[in-house]
């Protein structure tokens, strides 16, 4: 029995606590998108609410590749950007952050007015 004990604490218990102490990696996404409602009383920093393009290699909270649709969605700003010079239905580029197991869950670290001729792949969607 004690060789068996120190068999598992010597061999295995490194590996299977060191894969349960890894923090999980926060997911970075590029998007374009257009503005479909400013609440820059939401939040600490502000929301935008953005019908998105599709993101082909977006990934769930288990790390697995299942994409997403364009869409409607709410996405917090992040201090370090500021959506005061935007208005409904400007065109965007944004980088967002997800965090899966907190508040606020999707987060715009960094945000782009794009010139208004410029063409997005909405699937057909529109704020008309």
């Amino acid at each position: 029995m004690m060789k068996k004990t120190a068999v598992f604490v010597c061999v295995l218990a490194p590996f299977l606590f060191s894969s349960c102490a890894k923090p999980a990696e926060t997911p970075h996404y590029s998007v374009r998108a257009v503005v479909a409602e400013i609440n820059l009383n939401e939040g600490q920093n502000g929301q935008l609410k953005l019908l998105h393009e599709a993101i082909p290699d977006f990934r769930n909270a288990a790390g697995n590749i299942v994409g997403m649709q364009s869409m409607i969605m709410k996405f917090d700003l992040s201090p370090e950007v500021s959506a005061g010079e935007l208005a409904l239905k400007d065109k965007v580029a944004i980088q967002f952050d997800v965090n899966w197991y907190k508040n606020p869950r999707l987060v715009i670290t960094q945000l782009e007015k794009l010139d208004a001729d410029t063409v997005l792949d909405l699937n057909g969607y529109s704020l008309e």
